[in-house]
């Protein structure tokens, strides 16, 4: 376990403080990089700053060199850069309406004959709208919920939570009032605790003092936290490097023991894109056979196409799209079915 309470010397908060300036520089997040920007890419530096801080703190803590930390960051960070792409998971019934409509839509822009299974209570599309708006998107934009990936997100997705299929799209060609969140939007509790900055403990303590019956102070509880996660895209490949590394030095640590599945499923960067987007932008359409479970969906699919080829073929042909598969099947999601049907169908690709 983290020593939360411990405070570093001034001598050695000083040494502390140079590598996280250096990584600063490095990163062009400094005071000096804020120069002739938007309040928004201000928000992004300062957050990015905050978090390379507290993940610095905590890793040292933690008995990890500076010197090492530094390093990985600036590495991991360009590697992120080289390979950066967003994408979306799905399940087969999302897959066959964003098929249908020839684009992927919000949440609030599905007509009602496409809604039972992409929404959920009205009071928690109540939250996301508001805290959209609240991001800075007015009321005629209506942002696609996405998620950052790259190469160590390929095989299954950026979100694979969502489903075993994703398309991947180029994110040069997003638009500049694209926003991202580091985890889930309505979900604080995704991100690493090694993240988990000031702002975003002060948001934290306000939670766990509030009155559940306290419907303002809620709001603002989610405000902050969506404020203090918030960032261009520019610097999500800064806050993919600190996920990734965080899992990487977590395989060797305690912390593992302390992050619930659920919140692992919720370590991903959200990106919000304020623009219609078509499937035939998308590079490819993954199939992910490690997430692809033997569900009442996908035994559907199996059921509409007689092998794999057959439903690669029509996807390419009618809708122009390149589509492939990864990975190969988990046993360990078949413990009670046939695996061996599901293995035929992906046979002939």
């Amino acid at each position: 376990m983290v020593d939360k309470e411990r405070e570093f010397s001034p001598e050695e908060q000083a040494y502390l403080d140079g590598y996280v300036k250096k990584i600063q520089q490095e990163l062009h997040l400094t005071k000096d990089d804020e120069i002739n920007t938007s309040d928004k890419e201000k928000k992004s530096q300062e957050n990015c700053r905050q978090m390379l801080n507290t993940f610095f703190n905590y890793w040292y803590k933690k008995g990890k060199k500076p010197e090492q930390i530094t390093k990985e960051i600036v590495e991991m960070v360009q590697a992120s850069k080289e390979s950066a792409f967003v994408g979306i998971n799905l399940r087969f019934s999302s897959l066959e309406r964003v098929l249908s409509n020839g684009e992927i839509k919000s949440v609030f822009e599905l007509d009602d004959t496409q809604t039972e299974t992409s929404r959920t209570n009205d009071e928690t599309l109540d939250m996301r709208r508001e805290l959209e708006k609240y991001l800075g998107f007015d009321d005629k934009q209506f942002p696609k919920s996405f998620a950052f990936g790259t190469d160590q997100q390929r095989e299954k997705g950026p979100a694979e939570q969502y489903g075993p299929f994703y398309f991947s799209f180029s994110e040069d060609e997003l638009p500049k009032d694209t926003l991202c969140i580091a985890g889930d939007l309505l979900n604080p509790s995704g991100i690493p605790e090694s993240m988990h900055t000031k702002d975003y403990l002060e948001a934290m303590k306000t939670a766990m003092q509030a009155s559940a019956e306290d419907e303002e102070t809620g709001m603002k509880i989610y405000r902050d936290f969506a404020s203090c996660r918030s960032h261009t895209l520019e610097h999500a490949p800064i806050i993919q490097a600190m996920i990734d590394l965080d899992k990487k030095y977590s395989t060797t640590s305690d912390t593992t023991a302390d992050t619930d599945t659920y919140s692992q499923q919720m370590t991903y960067i959200e990106v919000l894109i304020p623009k219609k987007i078509t499937i035939k932008e998308a590079s490819e359409l993954v199939v992910s056979k490690e997430n692809f479970a033997p569900d009442e969906e996908n035994d559907k699919l199996m059921s509409a196409y007689p092998n794999f080829r057959e439903f690669q073929q029509e996807v390419e042909q009618k809708y122009g799209i390149k589509i492939k598969t990864t990975g190969e099947l988990n046993k360990h999601l078949f413990s009670d079915t046939d695996l061996s049907n599901y293995q035929t169908w992906f046979e002939q690709e």
